[in-house]
């Protein structure tokens, strides 16, 4: 039976597995986690191709305490153990530079336990501190609108939190980086 809501539930899915088609066959995974944890927020349009682009600092502990908590957590094998650490690193470091990439590293280890509503929380926390993360935003897209029932009484948020995210990913398309395995002809088909 058609609905307005079973509809745009029916978009959301399809443009998130458009958007996971794409960078799941055009990257390896592995490249797509390091890149997606890696991007940071475009803050000028696309550059022409006859620029080159500046490269991207990467995020830095302020003191040794944090690059030692962050080495600690990136260490740590048990994946319920790696999230205890990164919520006490959140909370002892609530400015740090690392915030985005703990969470990443929280985010992999709660899939790895399939603990649903962590995955999504991280997802969530990522955006917040940097909306264009492709792999946060990918999740946000394609797992609320997959795992939120019929009953759920905050149904309607979630889709639209899904619809946003798809939304969001829909416009990243263009800003991302041709990868090493892909030609400039196959990229441009893209």
């Amino acid at each position: 039976m058609w609905s307005p809501v079973s509809s745009r539930r029916k978009v959301i899915r399809i443009a998130a597995t458009w958007i996971l088609g794409l960078s799941l066959f055009s990257w390896p995974a592995a490249r797509l986690l390091q890149a997606a944890s890696q991007q940071q927020p475009p803050t000028t349009p696309p550059p022409q191709p006859t620029e080159t682009k500046k490269p991207k600092r990467a995020p830095q502990a302020k003191t040794q305490i944090e690059y030692d908590a962050y080495q600690a957590i990136d260490a740590e094998k048990d994946p319920s153990k790696k999230m205890a650490l990164v919520d006490k690193f959140a909370v002892d470091f609530p400015d740090s530079e690392l915030r985005v990439p703990a969470f990443a590293l929280a985010l992999e280890s709660a899939q790895q336990i399939s603990n649903y509503e962590k995955t999504i929380d991280y997802a969530r926390k990522i955006v917040q501190l940097q909306p264009d993360h492709v792999l946060s935003l990918l999740i946000l897209a394609s797992w609320l609108p997959e795992r939120t029932t019929e009953n759920d009484p905050q149904r309607d948020a979630k889709l639209k939190e899904a619809a946003d995210a798809a939304g969001q990913l829909i416009k990243l398309v263009p800003t991302l980086d041709k990868p090493d395995n892909a030609t400039a002809d196959q990229w441009a088909t893209q």
